[in-house]
């Protein structure tokens, strides 16, 4: 895949040399975790606006009737197209435009999006988690590999899933361990 510098977009473990459109595959484990911590009906509709190679796309699949991916190489700006009419969105977004994702995808009842475990240790980002508070948190247990140029080195980052159910009033705080995922079929 072509690489593109952001500018200003530094994450360590990749510096400036960061890839075109903030493209990081999910891994499988990844999007297992979330669905073993969510108990949305088989019978939604998902949306996946950032699904790049389908990754994300392909677990979903597995768990729900109707899966939805779209993604801006393929000419679908999640930030600028017409809103789907799903149940829910749930996606990895460009970390650079993860504040406008989640201002579209908190209007879906339901929504989940993946972050980096400290994302709303800021101050700038206090008034969205407020806005329309997340029903829970999941945080992953381990680091998760996102980049194949990296595989012989450990991850330095933390995530977590965001999560977003309609009538929530608190936020659930949940420690996921790591999916058992079978090797042959990755």
């Amino acid at each position: 895949m072509d690489k593109k510098t952001l500018s200003g977009a530094t994450i360590i473990g990749y510096g400036n040399n960061r890839n075109q459109f903030d493209f990081y595959p999910t891994p499988k484990e990844v999007t297992l975790a979330l669905l073993e911590h969510i108990d949305w009906p088989s019978t939604f509709s998902i949306w996946e606006p950032a699904c790049g190679q389908n990754d994300m796309v392909d677990v979903l699949a597995t768990r729900f009737d109707e899966v939805i991916g779209t993604d801006i190489q393929t000419g679908d700006d999640f930030l600028t197209s017409g809103m789907k009419n799903v149940d829910a969105c749930i996606t990895n977004p460009p970390f650079t435009d993860s504040v406008a994702f989640i201002e579209r995808m908190i209007d879906y009842g339901y929504a989940a999006i993946l972050l980096k475990s400290t994302y709303w240790h800021s101050s700038r980002r206090t008034n969205l988690f407020y806005r329309r508070r997340p029903s829970k948190i999941l945080c992953l247990n381990w680091r998760p590999q996102f980049d194949k140029r990296l595989v012989k080195s450990s991850p330095t980052m933390d995530f977590i899933w965001t999560v977003w159910e309609p009538d929530s009033k608190t936020t659930e705080y949940i420690v996921c361990n790591k999916p058992k995922v079978d090797e042959e079929k990755q």
